[in-house]
């Protein structure tokens, strides 16, 4: 006859058995949505995500000591994958924004250049073609780009200007001349 000790000492041992069998069970559903998650490029939502999935995860209890190392494994590679991707995302984006703007800088040098050509109408053919140019330049983070834009833009309505005035000569030249014969 097993004395009333070892029957509740039984009893408890049954209760976190069947506990750490739920949490086992709860931990594979996070599993599961991580596993959803992982690639995933909606950084900001998917990071807030993250965090609530690990809030989840810390609240369930644990499980039993064979299944521990497998299920942490497989919920932290989960998460590391995302954070991974992010973490490459964004260094890769701040690589090429750095080349990006080596671009615009080179442009801003080619429109330099090209108001400096004496030649009115060529100049502003040269500053059409680097205006197509500047469109197509890729991102750079806007407090970089805008006063590369600034200078960009004042020498380019500058082009632009001059242009226009040697048209509207040319143009008054050649009526006064038909005018005399």
């Amino acid at each position: 006859e097993m004395c009333i000790r070892d029957r509740q000492q039984v009893y408890l041992e049954d209760i976190i058995k069947k506990n750490r069998e739920k949490n086992l069970e709860i931990k594979r559903g996070l599993i599961l949505e991580a596993e959803a998650l992982k690639n995933s490029t909606e950084w900001k939502e998917t990071a807030e995500e993250f965090k609530n999935l690990k809030m989840r995860w810390i609240k369930t209890g644990p499980v039993e000591k064979e299944f521990e190392e497998e299920i942490e494994g497989l919920f932290n590679k989960a998460i590391d994958k995302f954070f991974d991707n992010r973490k490459n995302f964004f260094e890769d984006m701040a690589v090429q924004a750095e080349v990006n703007i080596k671009i615009y800088e080179r442009l801003v040098l080619e429109t330099h250049t090209a108001f400096d050509n004496p030649d009115a109408k060529r100049a502003f053919e040269i500053s059409k073609r680097i205006q197509k140019e500047w469109k197509a330049a890729g991102r750079v983070p806007a407090e970089k780009r805008q006063p590369l834009w600034d200078e960009f833009s004042k020498l380019n309505n500058r082009i632009f200007s001059r242009f226009r005035r040697t048209m509207a000569v040319s143009y008054t030249h050649l009526r006064a001349h038909e005018t005399h014969h």
